[in-house]
């Protein structure tokens, strides 16, 4: 499967990886539009040829390549746990059995926009998430996501702060387009170094209906 062709008519400066943008983004997920919000792509791995760890070239299309790969089930443990956050269904040949059908209804971007040297779990250094917020906020401007679910508690202290009156809790807080509307983001933490997805999944569920009551479940489970 390919991935899908962009349906805005430009990328915005800043931005280099381009986001998976699914077929079916406009629709929605669970009645929002959705998109998921990820940290960093790192340039080295293994490849699995016995060669030791490569250093690869990384090209604007390598986020939507990524999601391609998974809906064809290849991947790390990220999208295996996003998938069940979302589904809250158990795995079955390592995979939630209806994950493949998730990603033509959700969008997915990296916030940082630069590739980080090194193997998974190296961090960016903190002027990269400053540098790149320009370019998280015309995105939001172009995909006009309801819900944005963000994927890691510190890319969530280091992304931009809003206003008091868009705070619903600490992990909580909305994001205003230029038009005033909100748009809703909810930090958890990072899929793929701890992740209790069948508790995670109702909180994920709440904040699509409504924010304020996730808020309230999300104080009470302090």
């Amino acid at each position: 499967m390919h991935p899908p062709t962009p349906i805005f008519p430009h990328i915005p400066d800043g931005v280099y990886f381009s986001p998976w943008i699914g077929d079916e983004y406009h629709l929605g997920f669970h009645g929002r539009r959705l998109l998921v919000l990820g940290e960093s792509h790192y340039d080295t791995w293994d490849d699995g040829e016995g060669r030791g760890p490569i250093k690869h070239k990384l090209g604007p299309d390598f986020t939507k390549e990524c999601v391609a790969k998974v809906i064809r089930r290849e991947g790390a443990a990220l999208w295996r746990y996003i998938e069940q956050i979302l589904l809250n269904e158990g795995r079955k040949d390592g995979w939630a059995p209806s994950g493949a059908s998730v990603w033509p209804h959700l969008a997915f971007y990296n916030f940082i926009q630069a590739a980080v040297e090194g193997k998974a779990r190296q961090r960016p250094p903190v002027e990269s998430f400053v540098q790149d917020r320009a370019a998280f906020r015309e995105i939001l401007e172009l995909l006009r996501p309801e819900r944005v679910l963000v994927c890691g508690k510190t890319l969530w202290r280091l992304m931009e702060a809003t206003r008091e009156e868009d705070r619903l809790h600490p992990c909580l807080q909305a994001y205003r387009l230029r038009g005033g509307d909100r748009v809703w983001c909810l930090a958890v933490r990072h899929p793929s170094s701890y992740c209790q997805w069948t508790k995670l999944h109702p909180i994920v569920m709440s904040f699509f209906d409504a924010p304020s009551d996730c808020a309230r479940m999300l104080a009470s489970a302090q």
